[in-house]
């Protein structure tokens, strides 16, 4: 009676440490993808998915918004895609996978220039993730949800300076927020009423903002915590950046400078800190 126990406890032991195929498959791919080791990563979750059964595909998406985070980095767009396309639409989507899903199909959207389709994610994406907002008075700048990403904060800080500040030194970061006293009037009068520049002007920002997620895409596409931190970031300065547009200050004061934090990115982000 004793050995027959023995062995039921062995047995039961065996089963609950067993791992189903594809997700030892699926584990491997997701090592190998950490490691940059691109072509063994694709081999590896192509073998996950072809080892799934039709429940196992239901319930588990995020191995098909892996799979494309792997084409993205291989640059096969449209497979990725496709992977996208399926997972977006399960309801065994967290919601952390559903940022992802958005953020990366921002990034190749906008990679392969399709413009409407980019801005329709980025709605999407402002809806569902903490964007940078900025809050101008008279006397104070004050920038909520600032990303731990050094990235962010650098570009945001260059941004208020740039825009409200004479000297950077009058920006102080608290908690997670910029607070800066506004010590240059750049875009102040505005004005209600419709006018032809400041659509002109929208549009130049809406340009420049698609440069931003270009670049976004390009310098983050290995990085997930970097790319939804760069991607709100510029959603933040594009409508810092229509803001301006709406007092009447056009090119020189709003788009130019918009142009210039551009040209000055750079910099990493440390992805344990988003």
């Amino acid at each position: 009676m004793k050995k027959i126990f023995l062995a039921l406890i062995l047995m039961t032991s065996m089963a609950l440490n067993s791992i189903e195929p594809w997700k030892e498959h699926w584990i491997q791919a997701t090592e190998n993808l950490e490691t940059a080791n691109l072509q063994e990563a694709l081999c590896e979750i192509i073998a996950s998915t072809q080892a799934m059964n039709q429940d196992d595909v239901l319930k588990n998406p995020y191995v098909f918004v892996d799979r494309a985070e792997i084409y993205l980095r291989l640059k096969r767009y449209e497979e990725a895609l496709n992977d996208l396309e399926f997972a977006r639409d399960s309801q065994y989507l967290t919601k952390e996978e559903y940022i992802r899903v958005i953020s990366l199909s921002l990034a190749i959207y906008t990679k392969l220039g399709m413009r409407e389709k980019a801005h329709e994610a980025e709605e999407i994406f402002e809806k569902i993730y903490p964007c940078p907002l900025f809050e101008v008075s008279d006397k104070k700048v004050i920038v909520k949800n600032v990303p731990e990403c050094e990235f962010s904060k650098k570009v945001l800080r260059y941004a208020v300076t740039d825009a409200f500040c004479e000297k950077e030194e009058d920006i102080k970061l608290i908690g997670n927020m910029l607070v800066a006293e506004r010590t240059k009037m750049s875009c102040e009068c505005h004005i209600n009423k419709p006018n032809p520049q400041v659509s002109a002007c929208k549009d130049w920002c809406t340009d420049v903002a698609d440069g931003g997620q270009t670049f976004c895409t390009g310098a983050f596409s290995e990085n997930k915590f970097c790319l939804a931190s760069c991607q709100a970031t510029i959603i933040a300065l594009r409508k810092i950046c229509n803001w301006c547009c709406d007092g009447g200050n056009f090119y020189k004061k709003c788009v130019k400078p918009f142009e210039d934090i551009l040209s000055a990115m750079g910099g990493n982000c440390n992805p344990d800190m988003d």
